[in-house]
């Protein structure tokens, strides 16, 4: 039997018992299925099984000669007509789906609205989240450090205003000057933090770095917005009232 053909038979939607019982059907004309089981080394019951699927299919029939039933391997091209029915059925399908598509949106109205939170773990998760942040068409990013270290360590998207309050820890002796963005202080004496807070567009990333790095990304419009919201406040609030 050739393994070429059972395997292009796989590909069309046979399985591999299925292929080897009908073409060892083709080849021995109406057979019995203890005939057919022992052309396609399959033994009995599985073929049963194989040929009867293969009968609804459309690719076998049977015929009763005396007191025994044979089994008759249709022609090949039936194997086409045999696609173009599940053709015609997946069609049917996508046709009934598309009928039902609109209420079923309605039925999960407010779904687009629910927050999506996802949890990372080590140092890599932290920087698989900061990627993140490339996909959004945001143009400015808030964020919350607890120390200046932090502040300067942190890599930010090209192309991004970066607007940044960080705990004053007395490490402002090294701060450099970044291209695009702007930084407040705020005595970390009365507003101790440890986490870091990252706000983009729809986009939230809170992480921490001890004892283990790790960190939760929040996509939701609403919970970006309060927060954003929550940092313009600080932020006026850590240059005397400015804006």
């Amino acid at each position: 039997m050739s393994d070429r053909l059972v395997t292009e038979l796989e590909g069309v939607g046979l399985s591999d018992r299925e292929a080897k019982i009908y073409l060892s059907s083709l080849k021995l004309g109406a057979a019995t299925a203890q005939t057919i089981a022992a052309r396609a080394t399959v033994n009995r019951p599985t073929t049963y099984i194989s040929i009867e699927s293969l009968v609804k299919r459309g690719l076998m029939s049977s015929v009763v000669r005396g007191k025994k039933r044979y089994f008759v391997a249709e022609p090949p091209d039936k194997i086409f007509r045999m696609i173009q029915e599940q053709k015609r059925i997946l069609e049917d399908r996508e046709g009934r789906a598309a009928r039902i598509m609109d209420d079923l949106k309605a039925l999960a109205v407010g779904s687009g609205d629910r927050p999506e939170a996802l949890t990372f773990e080590g140092q890599n998760g932290l920087e698989r989240m900061g990627e993140s942040l490339q996909k959004s068409t945001a143009k400015e990013i808030c964020a919350f450090f607890p120390s200046f270290e932090g502040w300067n360590a942190a890599v930010f998207p090209e192309g991004k205003t970066v607007r940044a309050i960080c705990a004053d820890r007395g490490e402002n002796s090294g701060l450099g000057v970044r291209k695009g963005s702007e930084m407040r202080a705020i005595p970390a004496g009365d507003y101790p933090f440890d986490g870091e807070i990252v706000i983009c567009g729809s986009l939230v990333n809170i992480t921490v770095r001890r004892p283990e790095p790790a960190g939760v990304q929040v996509s939701n419009e609403a919970m970006a917005n309060t927060l954003r919201q929550m940092f313009r406040l600080a932020w006026k609030g850590a240059d005397g009232g400015q804006e």
